[in-house]
């Protein structure tokens, strides 16, 4: 459904293609914003907590949240400052890949994650002919990602949290025939909506996810990894919508390293970004 509230600024349970739901912020259009009052000294402490978990999505600590809104806003504020400020500096990223309309960046930096140091993954690419909120609903409907991603081989529902706003999955990545094991992660999804401008995020996150290990075990000779944020930025072009992708990704992939493994995905996204 293209249909977002704009009395104002609420979650909503927005249908998606198979029938799923998942928590969308909606945000209002410029006549439906009602002016707010000076900022109170408990919102500015509230600020600062927040923004102490945006520091903690890059190194992966669990911190104490004061409540499910905190991680979630927190996330989608890193989300928003990771692609929109810090891709948009060049001198923080390698040179350019790119293949069929694709482009493919990696930070010079390793950030941590998981235990261990990773690169962040960014991925930019056009989706002619189609609007913002079709690739959003593509791309947030998890549970259906296995017919149309190779390199997913189960994922799981594991529920709607609502005191989260947020929603769980349990997700396997096959190895291809490759002799190592195969990857598992528990995240959580959230998602946010902007109508008036048709700009739509879609993010990930396998922080402070206890919550879903507990709700299925994993595969047997599985390897647990980690994604410290994955995030998608869905917006309009003349032509259909323009996604850029970012990842901080721990897969353990011992004896190589994050970074080689990160150079070697630059075919899947290419593929995925196709798919």
């Amino acid at each position: 459904s293209s249909r977002v509230g704009a009395k104002a600024v609420r979650l909503t349970r927005y249908p998606l293609v198979a029938g799923r739901h998942l928590f969308v912020q909606a945000m209002p259009s410029a006549s439906d914003v009602v002016p707010r009052r000076p900022p109170t000294e408990r919102w500015r402490r509230h600020r600062r907590r927040a923004r102490i978990l945006v520091a903690a999505a890059c190194v992966s600590q669990l911190v104490d949240v004061a409540s499910g809104d905190s991680l979630r806003n927190a996330l989608l504020s890193a989300a928003a400052e990771r692609v929109n400020l810090w891709y948009a500096d060049t001198r923080n990223l390698e040179d350019a890949k790119q293949s069929n309309g694709v482009t493919f960046r990696l930070s010079k930096e390793d950030k941590a994650c998981g235990g261990d140091g990773v690169p962040l993954t960014f991925v930019e690419y056009d989706v002619d002919g189609v609007r913002p909120i079709d690739v959003f609903n593509v791309l947030a409907d998890t549970l259906n990602q296995t017919s149309w991603d190779p390199t997913v081989s189960k994922m799981d529902f594991l529920g709607d949290m609502e005191p989260l706003q947020a929603r769980g999955f349990a997700g396997v990545f096959g190895a291809h025939g490759a002799p190592v094991p195969d990857r598992e992660i528990f995240e959580w999804q959230f998602a946010k909506a902007n109508a008036t401008e048709e700009e739509f995020w879609v993010v990930f996150s396998s922080i402070q996810n206890d919550e879903l290990r507990q709700k299925e075990p994993m595969q047997k000779g599985a390897v647990e990894m980690q994604n410290c944020m994955a995030a998608y930025k869905v917006s309009k072009t003349a032509k259909g919508a323009h996604v850029v992708n970012t990842q901080q990704v721990n897969s353990h992939p011992w004896p190589l390293s994050a970074r080689y493994v990160a150079n070697a995905g630059f075919s899947s996204a290419v593929d995925f970004a196709q798919a």
